[in-house]
């Protein structure tokens, strides 16, 4: 009896020292591995959104990050490469890989310097809602126009969390 019961004990403890072993190569530290599309880590998303996919048999998330360079190898003229509400995808919250931008350039209303911030990504009858802040919205949606820093919120759609989205074209909350 003593033998059997030495045997589940030690059976009991390598079941659980593996769990843990397990749970301890699950951890992450930071910051997390953000992946550009050649695999060049991402170095700027300030301020993201996080959208679980919904119906999906494994759990997959969507990260939305505000308008800004994600790396310093990318430049565009004298200065950096502005990416506009750049797009990840993870299955595990850690490893997070680049998708694209959710917009080429600016969107209608944002004036020709603005930048895009605070993106929230939202699913709502079929549907993904992407709605974010316009730094400075075009003199055609403003009460003031040649007003800088009139700003404004936009909103875009598309049939999936990556895109294609498709703005609005106007302020859903307009300037002041």
């Amino acid at each position: 009896m003593r033998s059997c019961l030495f045997l589940l004990a030690a059976a009991l403890h390598g079941a659980a020292a593996g769990q843990a072993q397990a749970q301890a190569t699950s951890t992450y530290h930071n910051p997390l591995p953000v992946r550009l599309a050649n695999g060049e880590p991402a170095q700027n998303c300030a301020d993201p959104a996080v959208l679980r996919v919904p119906r999906l048999a494994h759990p997959t998330w969507y990260m939305y990050c505000p308008t800004d360079p994600v790396s310093r190898n990318e430049k565009e003229g004298d200065g950096y490469r502005f990416r506009f509400l750049p797009v990840y995808r993870s299955t595990d919250l850690v490893h997070w890989d680049w998708v694209n931008d959710s917009f080429p350039d600016r969107p209608a209303p944002a004036a020709p310097k603005s930048w895009l911030w605070a993106p929230e990504p939202q699913y709502h009858d079929g549907r993904y809602w992407l709605y974010y802040t316009i730094t400075d919205t075009d003199d055609a949606h403003s009460p003031e126009p040649g007003c800088d820093g009139a700003s404004s919120s936009g909103v875009a759609s598309s049939a999936t969390p990556a895109g294609p989205w498709q703005a609005s074209g106007r302020p859903v909350v307009g300037p002041r």
